[in-house]
């Protein structure tokens, strides 16, 4: 047993001094005892990496940089294609938001924690008139599809026009887009 403690001992030590490229790896905190560690090589691989092409930048349709470089094209989602009503009516008749979870140390009710999530991305608690108990589920089972909805608000006009958005237009961007974008994803991860 002083053997584990002390390899967990020296795991802390060193851990803080192996340098992981900003790039790579990315931990924020959340205002708990826990870190949130979020791989940015893993959110590159749904954006789809503009290095993997030989590209030191993204490129696509709408961003402003139009080099006549080929490039991965965005492909968004739309919230139509990944709604399934006769599923959401299913999952709502099954009283499955009446389970019992624990967030962060947080205990609430699963409808409880949907709603705070959808709201958290989103910024309101019904997403298109979905049912935030089959909004949530579905991000989490088809993560990689749900990536493409444009979904999360950009609603600060300065920000948007730093964006290279509309700053008079409500605009929602999806996670995909998001990672495609250099500039922006840059600001996003510092």
């Amino acid at each position: 047993m002083t053997t584990i403690s002390r390899l967990c001992a020296l795991v802390a030590l060193l851990g803080p001094s192996f340098s992981l490229s900003a790039a790579d790896y990315y931990m924020a905190e959340t205002g708990r005892s826990a870190r949130t560690e979020i791989s940015t090589s893993a959110a590159l691989s749904i954006a789809g990496d503009p290095a993997a092409s030989g590209h030191d930048h993204a490129h696509f349709p709408g961003d402003g940089h139009d080099h006549g470089e080929p490039s991965t094209p965005l492909i968004e989602s739309s919230v139509k294609q990944m709604r399934d009503e006769a599923l959401e009516q299913a999952i709502i008749d099954s009283g499955i938001d009446k389970l019992g979870l624990q967030n962060e140390g947080v205990e609430s009710t699963l409808r409880t924690f949907a709603e705070l999530q959808a709201n958290a991305v989103t910024g309101k608690t019904n997403f298109e008139g979905m049912d935030p108990v089959y909004f949530v589920l579905g991000m989490i089972y088809q993560n990689m599809s749900w990536a493409r909805v444009p979904m999360i608000p950009v609603e600060n006009a300065e920000l948007a026009e730093v964006f290279g958005l509309d700053p008079k237009k409500h605009n929602r961007v999806s996670s995909v887009w998001v990672m495609k974008n250099a500039q922006v994803r840059m600001m996003v991860m510092s």
